[in-house]
């Protein structure tokens, strides 16, 4: 199925909902599938972003810009991950209970706002991943209207660019509880630190990265395009990520991996993380 036929299944899909409550991180996905959703349902439309100390300020923030550039209906929530023990013991299946905890709370804000249907941004790439909160989706009958039409990651950047989304090339993302090895508990404390050190490798110009985190070690994820930068950097990086409260500082010499954690699981490619 050619690019323009994909897109017009997906407007057929969105025209079929009565309304719709965009689950919307701000990452170019979700930001696609908002913008569409105006353009096609009009102002029977709600783009929500869940606030919280596992997603990183940048995401959030293009999140609340772009929504006032677009004039989208929007809504900001806080969520409550970091108060559920399953969540914070961070077994395997972390996404499971973190996307359960997110769509309970949007199936009641639809409840209350009389909206019919649930949206979120998976796309067809993502069904060959390692995603264990893809069963949370369908638990609660959440609709993936991306993944419906069969557009993929790269498809959905050059619809973006079309429309002008001013993040159509922006790197993927995740939440930054994905730095962390599975079994080991997640605290604020480690994901504020996370954050911290990603922010200031983002701020020499670093795009792609991860911030692996193993106790006072800091593993370094970038593309091996940009080892010659880090190696130039080396003395900032080291100093930024000790002011973040590491001790010490490597580069992953793999490189930039997604979902370096979920190898050997079940069914498991790669997640996008």
């Amino acid at each position: 199925m050619g690019l323009n036929n994909k897109e017009e299944k997906l407007s057929s899909l969105l025209k079929g909902y009565d309304s719709v409550l965009v689950a919307y991180s701000g990452g170019i996905d979700s930001t696609f599938l908002a913008v569409m959703a105006k353009k096609i349902l009009g102002e029977n439309h709600l783009a929500m972003t869940a606030v919280s100390a596992i997603r990183s300020e940048d995401e959030i923030m293009s999140a609340v810009t772009i929504a006032g550039k677009f004039k989208l209906n929007f809504l900001a929530i806080k969520t409550g991950e970091l108060k559920n023990n399953r969540f914070l013991s961070n077994p395997s299946n972390r996404c499971y209970h973190c996307k359960s905890l997110l769509w309970r709370e949007m199936k009641r804000i639809a409840k209350v706002k009389g909206i019919s249907v649930i949206i979120e941004g998976s796309t067809a790439d993502d069904r060959k991943e390692y995603r264990p909160g893809k069963a949370a989706s369908v638990k609660y009958g959440i609709k993936s209207p991306l993944a419906e039409a069969g557009l993929t990651k790269d498809e959905v950047r050059t619809l973006a660019k079309k429309l002008g989304l001013p993040n159509w090339d922006a790197p993927s993302n995740s939440c930054l509880a994905t730095r962390i090895p599975y079994g080991q508990k997640i605290t604020i404390s480690e994901l504020n630190r996370i954050g911290t050190a990603e922010a200031s490798l983002k701020k020499m110009g670093f795009g792609n990265l991860r911030v692996r985190h193993h106790g006072d070690l800091a593993r370094i994820e970038i593309t091996t395009g940009q080892f010659n930068k880090a190696l130039k950097l080396k003395d900032k990086i080291v100093e930024s990520l000790r002011d973040a409260g590491y001790k010490f500082v490597t580069l992953d010499l793999a490189g930039y991996q997604k979902g370096c954690y979920d190898d050997g699981k079940k069914d498991a490619k790669r997640k996008n993380n």
